[in-house]
């Protein structure tokens, strides 16, 4: 955490549901960043189903990770963006290539395809980033504080992917009250974890 403060959050979120953790900025942004392994956790694990996945790297862990914005690499189409990590794992072509597609459809995506972050909408970018994440069909998707003036709600974009195994996976969402909470929270089935204020500590 900044300046050393700690946020203390103990959840488990199920397969095919929605669990949404509101914090502040900095603790939703920390705890994204752990969980995604782009950041050691100052102390507990993370697990991934019956994994400890806490001393793995990103691209072992089988997490998804959205980021704030989107982050696409700016040289890249959008195409090509959703296809980087999966030709970084040395995927099967056809494969890769099938997928890439169906996302691009299913997140109507096909008109700005070959087209790079800074041509396109901030809500493309977002649903950019989603593919991507949802690129390598992982076991558990994060959102990391999506912002409602730039992303469509995400109920709406996770019933759009029709994934390709027998349970879409489960989506942790680290929300940012001071921007609005995701729409998530007033749907049937979401759970809620309120994460405590950060603290002094180690």
């Amino acid at each position: 955490m900044p300046g050393g403060g700690r946020a203390e959050v103990s959840l488990s979120a199920p397969e095919a549901a929605v669990t949404v953790v509101t914090a502040d900025a900095d603790a939703a942004t920390a705890l994204a960043r752990t969980v995604a392994g782009l950041a050691p956790p100052i102390s507990g694990q993370v697990w991934v189903g019956p994994r400890d996945v806490t001393a793995l790297p990103p691209g072992a862990r089988q997490i998804g990770y959205v980021p704030r914005g989107g982050a696409l690499l700016p040289h890249l189409t959008v195409w090509q963006n959703i296809e980087y990590l999966l030709w970084r794992q040395e995927t099967v072509h056809e494969i890769v290539r099938d997928w890439t597609s169906k996302l691009i459809y299913q997140l109507e995506l096909g008109p700005v395809q070959d087209q790079r972050p800074h041509e396109i909408t901030g809500q493309q970018r977002m649903r950019g980033a989603l593919a991507r994440a949802a690129a390598s069909q992982p076991e558990v998707l994060i959102f990391e504080r999506p912002d409602p003036a730039v992303c469509d709600p995400l109920d709406d974009l996770l019933a759009r992917i029709e994934w390709p195994v027998a349970a879409a996976p489960a989506t942790v969402v680290f929300g940012d009250p001071v921007f609005g909470d995701p729409p998530a929270p007033a749907a049937a089935g979401h759970a809620v974890v309120v994460a405590g204020p950060a603290r002094g500590g180690p």
